[in-house]
């Protein structure tokens, strides 16, 4: 029997053991990052299937494609709209106001600001008055959709939909083997999962949190937990440590900012997973949670109160020994492996 681990970028690792149904594997380079979608039986025209939608989703959704949908918005060259936008808008849109702004789908120029976006690394901070001059134009109720066109209330607001885009993305990749009337499949981006049916070892996929000491301290296992995901089930976790960069004065710069302060948001949360039907909505709650607050605070539990029922959580975090802990919601305890 062969055994396949994955290891992904963001926060998840993902086990499959496949013979029994025949299956397979289709891995690559998208979004950025790696994906891997594993199917039982697929049928030959299944991977050009798969690269399509890749290919449509870059073309509407990457803020790294000039030539994408988004960046000629981001441009105001061609404001018109399509399914993948206005959905993924709609998605970011939640959680922008679920976090009370602190998780922003207008967060493009401080992206840009301090380095995360097209333009590339940044040598130092930028200034408090650099960053006053772009939360003039940042903000989520600066937007709307409508007749398939995007209006914004200034033209300099730009659109990031990089939160929310692997999430959806796999989203559609599981329509897609629906639709083609697959029964047993798993489909991960950057280390977003969604699954349906079971695995070749006749139970449901599991998936795997990534442990933020691992390489960091000696002998630190490589995963904190393992979740057992039941069918239509999706997972996804965002953390800040990896996705971050020093500068030339040392400082050390993550790469979730906080929308109302227009900074990287200092946080004791080391990685968020969200557990949710949807795959874009987990997505973007996980980042709206790394945006948003810290553990013990009562804003957070406020948070995950209005989340709804709907969506689990697991956050892993420092506490004030910087010691590793883990929080996890009552409901998300069902997933977890003993």
């Amino acid at each position: 029997m062969k055994k396949l681990l994955l290891f992904v970028a963001t926060a998840l690792i993902v086990t499959a053991c496949g013979d029994n149904r025949n299956y397979k594997i289709f891995s690559g380079n998208a979004q950025g990052t790696t994906y891997h979608v594993i199917v039982a039986s697929p049928a030959p025209e299944l991977e050009t299937q798969i690269q399509e939608l890749f290919t449509s989703v870059d073309n509407n959704l990457s803020i790294f494609n000039p030539d994408s949908q988004i960046s000629k918005i981001n441009r105001n060259e061609d404001l018109t709209t399509n399914i993948h936008i206005s959905s993924c808008i709609a998605y970011a849109r939640n959680a922008s106001a679920l976090s009370m702004g602190a998780y922003d789908v207008t967060i493009a120029p401080l992206v840009n600001l301090w380095g995360f976006g097209p333009a590339g690394k940044v040598d130092k901070e930028p200034t408090q008055q650099q960053i006053d001059s772009v939360l003039e134009f940042v903000g989520y109720q600066q937007i709307r959709t409508k007749y398939r066109r995007v209006f914004k209330e200034d033209p300099r607001t730009q659109i990031d939909l990089s939160s929310v885009a692997k999430g959806y993305t796999v989203d559609l990749l599981c329509k897609l083997l629906n639709d083609e009337g697959y029964e047993h499949y798993l489909v991960e981006i950057g280390g977003e999962v969604k699954c349906k049916g079971i695995s070749s070892k006749d139970r449901f996929w599991r998936v795997g949190i990534d442990n933020p000491d691992y390489q960091r301290i000696p002998d630190a296992p490589q995963t904190i937990m393992t979740l057992q995901i039941p069918s239509e089930t999706a997972v996804a976790t965002s953390g800040n440590y990896r996705n971050y960069y020093t500068t030339e004065s040392g400082q050390r710069v993550a790469h979730t900012i906080d929308a109302r302060t227009g900074k990287p948001h200092q946080t004791n949360i080391l990685s968020a997973t969200v557990i949710h039907p949807s795959c874009a909505t987990a997505d973007a709650l996980a980042t709206m949670l790394m945006a948003s607050a810290e553990i013990d605070s009562t804003s957070l539990k406020r948070l995950c109160a209005r989340m709804g029922e709907l969506s689990e959580i697991i956050l892993v975090y420092s506490d004030e020994n910087g010691k590793t802990q883990i929080y996890t919601s009552e409901g998300a305890k069902e997933y977890i492996v003993k």
